[in-house]
């Protein structure tokens, strides 16, 4: 079981992979906020610096990409996790956009995510 006051911000319009990361992050007793576009996270997000934010690329609405460059404009050292694609990652990387901390490639290695996701959640 982990124990952390910061929460992790959901972003991604795939049903399926939001249930079983909130069964999944239920299970390790971590808060998650849900949302479906970039558009209906983004005011959630700025106003939670401590976040981890995980999302999609690939997203309705004006997509990840401009997500992650409204948000870092906002708050620099705002973690990203992106679950995506590899053609999204791709195109997004090749954006020279300010990189997430963590990018992670559908389907998702949950192993590797958690080690990640605690070693996170566990900084000050």
């Amino acid at each position: 079981m982990l124990v952390t006051s910061r929460s992790v911000i959901l972003v991604d319009d795939d049903a399926d992979f939001i249930s079983e990361m909130t069964e999944y992050l239920e299970r390790l007793r971590i808060r998650s906020l849900v949302f479906h576009s970039a558009e209906d996270a983004i005011h959630s997000i700025i106003n939670d610096p401590d976040a981890i934010v995980c999302m999609d690329l690939d997203l309705p609405g004006y997509g990840g990409g401009r997500l992650l460059d409204l948000v870092l404009g906002v708050n620099p050292k705002q973690i990203f996790f992106v679950i995506s694609g590899l053609d999204e990652i791709e195109a997004e990387l090749s954006q020279n956009r300010n990189s997430p901390l963590a990018i992670f490639c559908k389907p998702l290695d949950i192993e590797k995510f958690e080690v990640c996701l605690k070693a996170y959640l566990n900084r000050k």
